[in-house]
C-alpha cells in the first residue's frame, strides 16, 4: 500500500510492514496537500497526519485526497478548541482521548473517531534491586502547570524525589526510568498522557492519576499501574509500596509486559491500518472551506498561526459553506474581526485594518440585528458580546430577546433573564454564561482567553470569566455559575479550587462549602490546607449537630479512607 504520513512516529514501522511510505518533512504554517503530492509525484491510497506539537503544520486541501484520511489528535485535552473543527475535515480520527471527543455536541464530533494509545518503547526490564532511584520525575513546570508544582513540592517534603534539573533528551529520559523503581505521574487536565506509557516500558510502577476509561483501556488499575485519587492516596501508596518493594515490581513488571506485548510501534502501526481504510466521512465543498477557515482562525486567536484579521476577513468572503444561517454567521465573524484586529495587543491585530473600519464596528453590530440577518446561536452571541465592548448595551439587550426568541426548547427559569434585569454589563455577560451553561459551548479547553488583548467570549467560561472582571461590589452570582461549570471540566480543577475557596469564605458559617474547598485542595496536592480546612469543616458541622452528615458526605468521596485516617490525627 501506498502510505503518505506527515510527522507521524509510524512511519518505520509502517515501511517495516512491507508498505511504501512517504514522508516528507515540512515546515509550519499552512500546506496545501494537493501540491505536494505532485510534486513527489505520489498517489497515495491512506494519508496520515500526526499532530505535530509545538509549530503547527495545518493542512489544506484535505476533501481532494484520492484516499481514506486519518488524524492522530494527541492533545486534544488542550486543543479542542480547534481540533473540533480540524478533525471533521479528516475520514478517522485516533486519540487517546476518547472521552473527550465523545462529550462533544453530535453536530460538533467527527463521524468516526477511535481510541489510541500513545507509543511504547521496546527497553529491557531491569530487576528492581539493580535500579538507584526510588521515586522519579521528569516533566515540564512551568505558570501553565500550578498542579503539578504542588505534587513536586508535596512530594520532595515527603520523599527523596529525585527531579533532573532542566530538560532531559528523551532516550535520557528513559534511561532514567530504567533507573527508577516508583514514577509519580500528574496530568495537566486529567488525562491518559506520555509519562504512564514511558515509564512503564522501563519496567517503573506508575501511580498514576485516576482519568478513568481512557487510561483503563490501556492498563489495569492495580495490576499494571497503580492509580490514586487525590494526594493523600498518594503519598501513602507510596509509603506502602516503599515498604513492599515486591509488591511494586509485581505491578510495574505486568505494566511492562502490557508496553511489550500490545503497545509498542508495531502494534500501534497495524491498529492503524486496521483502522484507517474504512468509508470516507469527512467534509467537503463549502462545509469544508468553512472548517478550515475556523481551525485557521482558533490558532491565531491563540497565537499558534500568524495571521491578521485583514488576512481572515479576505477568505471570510470566499467561504460558502451551505449552511441555513450562513448570512448571519459570516457577518457576526466579521464584527468579531473588527473588534479584535483592533485591538493592539491582539493577536489578530493590523493597524491599517482597524484605521480602515474603525467607524464601520457598532453599524455592522446594529446591522446584525435587520431581518435580513436571522437569528443564530453565534450571531447573536458574538453580536451579543461585541455590543458590550463598544459600551452598547441597548444592541446587547436586543441580541439577548432575539436569543431567547429563537429557542424553542423549555429553560430552567433561573437561565432566562428578562431585558429589564440587564441593568449592568454584568448582568448581559452572567446571563449568557448561565444560558451557554446549559445549551454550550460550555468551554474551549487551552484557549488562554484574555480580556486585555480584547478578546470576544466564544463560550459560557468565558463570558463568566468577563462577568467576574465586570462584578459590580456585592455581586458574587458569578463565583456559583462558574463553580458549577468549572467542576465538571477536569482540566479546570486548579481553577475551581480557587472559586471554592472563595465560596467558602462568603459562607463561613456553613460546613460544605469548606469541605468542598478541602477535597479540592487535596485534589490539587495542597495536603496540608486540605487538612486544616476538612478539620475545621467538621468542627463546624459539630457544632451544629450535624457530625453524621458530615462524615456521610465525606465518606461518599473516593478512598475516604486516608482523609478519615489523617483527620483522626487533628483535634
Amino acid at each position: 500500500m501506498k502510505i503518505f504520513c506527515l510527522d507521524s512516529p509510524y512511519a518505520a514501522s509502517l515501511k517495516a510492514l512491507g508498505h511504501e511510505v512517504l514522508a516528507p518533512k515540512l515546515p509550519a504554517g499552512i500546506v496545501y496537500l494537493p501540491g505536494v503530492l505532485r510534486r513527489h509525484k505520489f498517489t497515495p491510497e491512506l494519508f496520515i497526519q500526526h499532530e505535530r506539537l509545538g509549530a503547527r503544520l495545518l493542512c489544506g486541501g484535505l476533501e481532494e485526497l484520492p484516499c481514506p484520511s486519518v488524524f492522530v489528535s494527541i492533545d486534544a485535552h488542550l486543543n479542542l478548541y480547534w481540533h473540533k473543527y480540524y478533525a471533521r475535515l479528516f475520514d478517522l480520527v485516533l486519540t487517546p482521548h476518547l472521552s473527550i471527543y465523545a462529550a462533544l455536541p453530535a453536530d460538533q464530533r467527527p463521524a468516526q473517531v477511535r481510541r489510541f494509545g500513545p507509543i511504547g518503547y521496546a527497553r529491557p526490564f531491569v530487576p528492581h534491586a539493580q535500579r538507584a532511584h526510588e521515586l522519579t520525575f521528569v516533566g515540564l513546570l512551568t505558570e501553565h502547570r500550578p498542579a503539578r508544582a504542588a505534587m513536586l513540592e508535596l512530594l520532595s517534603k515527603k520523599f527523596a524525589l529525585y527531579r533532573p534539573e532542566g530538560g532531559l533528551p528523551h532516550s535520557a529520559m528513559l534511561d532514567l526510568f530504567m533507573d527508577t523503581r516508583l514514577v509519580p505521574n500528574e496530568a495537566i487536565s486529567r488525562e491518559v498522557n506520555f509519562r504512564l506509557f514511558e515509564a512503564a516500558s522501563c519496567g517503573a510502577m506508575v501511580l498514576s492519576q485516576d482519568v478513568g476509561e481512557d487510561q483503563d483501556a490501556h492498563f489495569e488499575p492495580g495490576l499494571e499501574c497503580e492509580i490514586y485519587t487525590h494526594s493523600l492516596e498518594l503519598t501513602e501508596k507510596i509509603h506502602f509500596y516503599r515498604r513492599n518493594p515486591q509488591s511494586a515490581e509485581k505491578i510495574a513488571l505486568a505494566g511492562w509486559k502490557r508496553v511489550q506485548s500490545a503497545h509498542l510501534p508495531e502494534f500501534r502501526a497495524k491498529q492503524m491500518l486496521e483502522e484507517g481504510l474504512g468509508g470516507r466521512s469527512r467534509a467537503t465543498g463549502g462545509r469544508a472551506g468553512y472548517l478550515f477557515w475556523l481551525t485557521l482562525l482558533q490558532t491565531a486567536r491563540a497565537g499558534l498561526f500568524k495571521e491578521s484579521a485583514a488576512w481572515f476577513t479576505s477568505r471570510l468572503n470566499e467561504l460558502n459553506p451551505d449552511l441555513p444561517d450562513w448570512t448571519s454567521v459570516r457577518l457576526a465573524w466579521r464584527l468579531l474581526l473588527f473588534l479584535e484586529g483592533a485591538s493592539p495587543d491582539n493577536p489578530l491585530y493590523d493597524k491599517d485594518f482597524a484605521a480602515r473600519n474603525q467607524n464601520q464596528t457598532q453599524d455592522l453590530a446594529a446591522t446584525l440585528l435587520r431581518e435580513e440577518f436571522p437569528s443564530s446561536p453565534e450571531a447573536d452571541l458574538i453580536g451579543a458580546m461585541a455590543s458590550l465592548a463598544l459600551k452598547r448595551q441597548d444592541l446587547a439587550r436586543l441580541f439577548w430577546l432575539r436569543r431567547l426568541k429563537a429557542l424553542d426548547i423549555a429553560l430552567p427559569a433561573a437561565a432566562v433573564v428578562s431585558s429589564g434585569a440587564l441593568r449592568e454589563p454584568y448582568d448581559h455577560y452572567l446571563a449568557w454564561g448561565k444560558l451557554l451553561s446549559i445549551l454550550g459551548p460550555k468551554a474551549d479547553v487551552g484557549f488562554n482567553f484574555t480580556h486585555g488583548r480584547g478578546q470576544i467570549p466564544l463560550c459560557a467560561f468565558e463570558c463568566l470569566l468577563m462577568a467576574k472582571e465586570t462584578a459590580p461590589p456585592k455581586r458574587r452570582e458569578w463565583l456559583r455559575e462558574i463553580h458549577a461549570l468549572s467542576a465538571d471540566i477536569p482540566a479546570f480543577a486548579f481553577w475551581d479550587m480557587g472559586f471554592l475557596a472563595e465560596l467558602s469564605l462568603l459562607n463561613q458559617r456553613d460546613w460544605r462549602p469548606q469541605l468542598d474547598y478541602g477535597l479540592s485542595a487535596l485534589n490539587n496536592y495542597r495536603q496540608e490546607t486540605a487538612i486544616y480546612e476538612l478539620a475545621e469543616a467538621r468542627q463546624k458541622a459539630l457544632q451544629r449537630d450535624e457530625g453524621s452528615a458530615f462524615y456521610s458526605e465525606l465518606e461518599s468521596y473516593p478512598a475516604s479512607g486516608y482523609i478519615l485516617a489523617a483527620l483522626r490525627g487533628t483535634k
